[in-house]
């Protein structure tokens, strides 16, 4: 028998790490400067906000 082979992570495998593209500073401040008021407080869109900023590791403020 052979051993198995660990599949990557999807974003592993394809996606570059959003890492410092949430830690840009320039980035930031452009989505500062929308002056967006926030969620509207649609708990199934939290839901998946929450869910996607754990897939792809991009912590939320």
């Amino acid at each position: 028998m052979s051993a198995a082979v660990p599949t990557p992570r999807l974003s592993e495998a394809v996606l570059p790490s959003p890492r410092s593209a949430v830690a840009d500073a320039a980035r930031l401040a452009a989505v500062a400067s929308y002056r967006l008021p926030g969620h509207a407080g649609v708990s199934d869109l939290d839901a998946v906000v929450a869910y996607m900023a754990r897939t792809v590791e991009a912590p939320l403020r």
